[in-house]
């Protein structure tokens, strides 16, 4: 574990409080306001501490900057491709059983689908169920 500091703290209290995903740069902007000379490499660096012991998870999105999600109960992300939000979805234990077993009961870690999600479904005139 690294030395404590108030400015460490306030970073993962600031993303524990969040439930977006953000970016290492969103949450940077975020707290500039409170710690104006708050480094965006210290920002990241305990991101990614918090998701090496387990206390995030680190998303990685396609063309972007990886995503933070503080949730770290069982579920599954939805990274939309057309808005870029990622939605946390949990399956009923039934679902979790289901999945588990068309994965033939392969370990996870994580899961991520890439998508579209239902508001923008609706936005382009699909039907959503």
């Amino acid at each position: 574990m690294g030395r404590y500091s108030k400015q460490n703290e306030l970073i993962i209290n600031s993303f524990k409080n969040r439930r977006d995903h953000p970016t290492a740069e969103t949450l940077h902007s975020d707290l500039k306001s409170l710690v104006p000379k708050i480094g965006i490499a210290t920002v990241y660096r305990n991101l990614v501490k918090a998701s090496q012991n387990g206390e995030a998870l680190r998303i990685s999105v396609p063309g972007g900057a990886d995503r933070f999600d503080s949730c770290t109960a069982r579920h599954i992300n939805l990274y939309c491709a057309e808005c870029g939000r990622i939605l946390d979805l949990f399956p009923t234990e039934s679902e979790w059983t289901g999945i588990m077993g068309l994965l033939g009961g392969a370990s996870l870690s994580q899961i991520v689908i890439h998508g579209v999600c239902k508001e923008c479904r609706e936005k382009k005139g699909e039907a959503v169920k």
